[in-house]
This record gives structure tokens, C-alpha cells and sequence, in this order.
């Protein structure tokens, strides 16, 4: 490109949710630490767990929205799908973006321990659905386009 790399360039596509520029930039995913915390359990009882996370520091979030991600649990690296928001389909009063990831071909139990999310790909917008069921459909595409993503990636 021709372009100086900065950080101010950096955060700024990180803000406009542009992972792919991020990442390229940075020479490798962006990434954010955490440890695993109790949620309001609802991924669970919709057949879509999610692992919530507490980071281990303030750190810039990408643009609320779901991206492709791959979550690194124990030593093993799992695709993932990953939201940065404030889940408007439950919640209208939360305005803190939260992290919570679905670790794709994963059911160990994780709460208390410490994962890593690599941030790909950028999805889509956080949207808020009119019911539980219109949810669960979109959340399957997501999964399906972030296997297919993720897939390109390994081959």
C-alpha cells in the first residue's frame, strides 16, 4: 500500500469493524485475553453456548458486530463465533459491549479459565431480533459461514 502502519490506523479500522485491515496491518489477528465468566446462561438453554468473557485489561474492542474468530482453550486452538456487543435481543439498558464466544465442536466445561480470542473476520452487525427463534436461525448461518471461512483458512 505504501502507507506507514500506526496505531492510530490501526484503531481506526478497528472501530469501523475492519478486521481484515486490522489483522493485515498487525501481521497477524487482533487478539483479546479473558477468563471465562458465569452469564445469564441463555446460549446454553438455546443449544448455542457461549463463553463470556472478563478481559484481563481494558483493551480497544473491535466495532460491535459477529466475526469469525478461533479461541485457543488449554493449548488447542477451536473455531469460533465470537459477538462484541450488547445483546439487544435480551437486554435494551446494557450500553457496555460485551465478549462472548461459541467455540464450534467444543462442550468442555471452562468457567474460570483463561481463553484467547483471535478475531478473523468481520460478519456482521449486532442486530436485535424480533424473537428467541429468529435468533437461534441466524446464529446457525453464522456458524455455517464462519465454518466455511475458517475452512479456506486451514486449506
Amino acid at each position: 500500500e505504501g502507507k506507514v502502519v500506526s496505531s492510530s490506523r490501526i484503531r481506526a479500522a478497528l472501530v469501523a469493524g475492519d478486521l481484515d485491515q486490522v489483522n493485515l496491518l498487525l501481521g497477524r489477528p487482533y487478539v483479546v485475553n479473558g477468563q471465562v465468566v458465569p452469564g445469564d446462561g441463555r446460549g446454553k438453554t438455546i443449544g448455542i453456548p457461549t463463553a463470556n468473557l472478563a478481559l484481563w485489561k481494558e483493551r480497544a474492542l473491535p466495532k460491535t458486530g459477529v466475526y469469525v474468530s478461533q479461541a485457543m482453550v488449554n493449548g488447542q486452538t477451536f473455531g469460533a463465533v465470537t459477538n462484541v456487543g450488547v445483546r439487544p435481543t435480551f437486554t435494551s439498558n446494557q450500553d457496555m459491549p460485551q465478549v462472548e464466544t461459541h467455540l464450534l465442536n467444543f462442550s468442555d466445561e471452562i468457567y474460570g479459565q483463561e481463553i484467547q480470542v483471535n478475531f478473523i473476520h468481520r460478519l456482521r452487525d449486532e442486530q436485535r431480533f424480533p424473537n428467541v427463534q429468529a435468533l437461534i436461525e441466524q446464529i446457525t448461518q453464522d456458524v455455517s459461514l464462519a465454518k466455511s471461512y475458517l475452512s479456506v483458512l486451514d486449506s
